[in-house]
C-alpha cells in the first residue's frame, strides 16, 4: 500500500509500470491475454480497489470480473493457488457490496467463505463473512445476516483481527441492533 503522498492516479501509474516490468504486454482491458505471478495479481487487485476509491465502480467491477475468470481458468486444480482465488473472491465481493450489487456480492462472499474453509486459509474468512452478512441484511435475510455476523465476530476475536472485529461489531449494531458485549 502507498502512503498519502501519491494521488490515486499516480498510484495506478506506478502499479501499471511495475506490472509492465514483468508483463510488457499487460492490458487492464484484456487481463486474460497474459500469465501472472501472485504479486502481479495483487497489483491488479490494488488497481481495481483504487478505481473503487475514485468511484470508477464499473471499471473496478470489470477488472474483478476479468480476474476471477482468469484465476478460475488458470488455478483450478492447484491447491497452493487457493490464496490467489480467495483474494480475488474477497475483493470482488467487497466491490459488489460497496456498489449495492448485494445479490452478486452475497454469492461471491459465500463462495469465498467456502473456499477459505476448503483451502484452510483464514485471513480473508472474517471479511467474507462480514460482506455476506451485510449483503444478506440488505436483501432482507436478517436471520442469515445475524448468523454470519456472529461467526465473523467470534472468528475475529479468535484470530485477533481487531480492525475487522470493530467493523463487524459496528455493522451488526447499526443494521440489526446486535450488541456483542465481550
Amino acid at each position: 500500500s502507498f502512503d498519502k503522498r501519491y494521488t490515486y492516479d499516480e498510484q495506478i501509474d506506478m502499479l501499471m509500470s511495475a506490472i509492465h516490468l514483468t508483463v510488457p504486454d499487460f492490458n487492464i482491458e484484456e487481463i486474460n491475454k497474459c500469465l501472472y505471478a501472485f504479486d502481479e495479481i495483487k497489483a491488479i487487485i490494488q488497481i481495481a480497489n483504487i478505481y473503487l476509491n475514485l468511484n470508477r465502480n464499473d471499471q473496478a467491477i470489470d477488472i474483478f470480473y476479468q480476474l476471477l475468470k482468469y484465476v478460475r481458468n488458470h488455478y483450478r486444480e492447484v491447491i497452493t493457488s487457493g490464496k490467489i482465488t480467495l483474494l480475488v473472491l474477497y475483493n470482488y465481493a467487497r466491490a459488489l457490496d460497496l456498489c449495492g450489487r448485494y445479490e452478486d456480492g452475497m454469492k461471491l462472499a459465500k463462495e469465498g467463505r467456502d473456499a477459505c474453509i476448503q483451502y484452510g486459509h483464514y485471513q480473508t474468512l472474517p471479511g467474507c463473512l462480514e460482506i455476506y452478512a451485510e449483503c444478506c441484511h440488505f436483501l432482507g435475510m436478517d436471520d442469515e445476516s445475524t448468523e454470519a455476523y456472529d461467526q465473523a465476530y467470534y472468528l475475529c476475536k479468535l484470530i485477533g483481527r481487531k480492525e475487522d472485529l470493530e467493523i463487524t461489531r459496528n455493522e451488526a449494531k447499526k443494521y440489526l441492533n446486535i450488541d456483542f458485549k465481550h
